[in-house]
């Protein structure tokens, strides 16, 4: 399981992004973390949507969505992804976590925006309060994709996309420094931003990739604050 030193020594905070070791298993989760076993890990049905869930309570069913956001202590939340984008965010003022799905569709709709647009309506989360953590996904060097999908893809994020499309046959496109983009754009600020610096492709011991694999593999990444 990797974590990150800066976000567990928030107190009460959980968090991390499991390995195809433990993959998806949720039981395998709570004992990694040592917690009560009785603690709901919530998970979604993923659409490469921009909706967005408020969880108000541990008996949630599966919904169609692609981020999760509470307050609500106790309740874990997580997100599945194989080559996609985790993001994990921590208010630590109200105390108010999000866990995000992020491929590269759900960059286009606004995920990210959608999200924080919550977050704010919600709880009234301030963005100077906030931490957010991007974790292990597809890096630039992998993620090849067709002329017209990097035009798409140009014409959409403007000045936010990062890309390549000289280094190698066909070019490539850098979701996570899109996302990065993203973020400034929205007011977070750079030494907000958290970074496992993993990719999903290349660390074939750690991760299921699915570009790689062409399997159904999956890792979670989960956060909650717990008592």
């Amino acid at each position: 399981m990797i974590q990150l030193s800066e976000f567990k020594e928030i107190p009460g905070l959980v968090h991390g992004f499991t390995t195809k070791g433990e993959g998806t298993d949720k039981a395998v989760i709570k004992e990694e973390l040592g917690i009560d076993s009785a603690i709901p890990i919530l998970s979604l049905n993923q659409i490469h949507s921009k909706k967005v869930v408020v969880v108000e309570g541990a008996n949630q069913n599966l919904p169609d969505a692609d981020a999760f956001v509470t307050n609500v202590k106790n309740v874990i939340i997580g997100v599945r992804t194989a080559d996609c984008l985790p993001l994990l965010v921590c208010d630590l003022a109200k105390k108010v976590v999000a866990a995000i799905h992020a491929g590269h569709k759900g960059l286009r709709l606004g995920i990210i925006e959608e999200t924080w647009h919550v977050m704010q309506s919600v709880y009234g989360c301030k963005l100077d309060d906030t931490m957010w953590l991007l974790g292990p996904s597809i890096c630039i060097d992998h993620f090849e994709v067709g002329e017209d999908f990097l035009h798409d893809y140009k014409s959409h994020f403007g000045g936010k996309a990062v890309y390549n499309e000289t280094a190698q046959a066909k070019p490539h496109i850098d979701l996570k420094g899109t996302m990065k983009n993203v973020l400034m754009q929205l007011g977070v600020n750079r030494d907000q931003v958290f970074d496992t610096n993993l990719c999903t492709f290349e660390r074939k011991d750690l991760f299921n990739s699915y570009r790689r694999d062409k399997s159904e593999g999956r890792q979670f990444s989960f956060i909650g604050f717990v008592e």
